[in-house]
């Protein structure tokens, strides 16, 4: 199996799990000062995170199908690619619902209570 292919699996899913976390980040950052910059910035994330889920979808999907995959536990490696790929990108919805809710909320100070 041709290292590349894995190489550019492995490269976009660890830039899908910096985003999620810049996401999460960004999230705490908006429940302990919220403003529309920052809400506008978890919704453009938003979207890339979603590009990255799909690029890692593609890649893996592509070396188990276009390759001679002799090895199960390559190919049990990116289906678990895959699966904790779709749950970052589930994160990261998560997290933009979350922001979406702060317009709700007439006082945030309750938030600081917690860690």
């Amino acid at each position: 199996m041709p290292q590349i292919q894995l190489h550019g699996v492995r490269l976009n899913f660890a830039f899908l799990v910096v985003e999620v976390c810049k996401q999460v980040d960004d999230v705490v950052a908006v429940l302990e000062a919220p403003s529309e910059e920052r809400i506008r910035r978890v919704h453009a994330r938003d979207a890339y995170i979603n590009h990255l889920k799909d690029i890692v979808s593609v890649k893996s999907y592509r070396v188990l199908l276009n390759e001679d995959v002799a090895d199960k536990h390559t190919a049990d490696l990116l289906q678990a690619v895959n699966t904790v790929a779709h749950n970052l990108e589930n994160i990261g919805d998560y997290a933009e619902h979350v922001v979406d809710q702060t317009r709700f909320l007439s006082d945030i100070s309750f938030f600081h209570s917690f860690d």
